[in-house]
């Protein structure tokens, strides 16, 4: 997962614990969030198309999902997580057999 971020107001690390909370609670297996300050790094948002802050990015292996805006409201991050959840998993390689 990637967090697109202008950290102008210096409240990003609240509004991570937030985000962090919601994920431990709901997911079972491993994440990681990668911060990308879209000021010192436009090209990366630029390559992913990223037009609004805060943006978090989701990406499996069929396909991107974003959830712009308010991505902090565990009401709003939810529905997508779960969706996610249960079409494939985006948090570890799938196991041959």
């Amino acid at each position: 997962m990637q967090l697109f971020t202008t950290d102008r107001a210096g409240i990003l690390a609240g509004n991570l614990r937030k985000l962090q909370r919601i994920f431990n609670e709901n997911i079972e297996s491993e994440y990681d969030i990668n911060i990308v300050d879209v000021i010192s790094n436009p090209e990366k948002a630029l390559q992913e198309d990223i037009i609004a802050t805060p943006t978090l990015l989701i990406s499996t292996y069929t396909e991107d999902y974003k959830i712009i805006g308010d991505i902090y409201n565990a009401e709003k991050v939810l529905p997508l997580i779960n969706r996610i959840k249960n079409n494939e998993s985006i948090y570890r390689v799938p196991q041959l057999t």
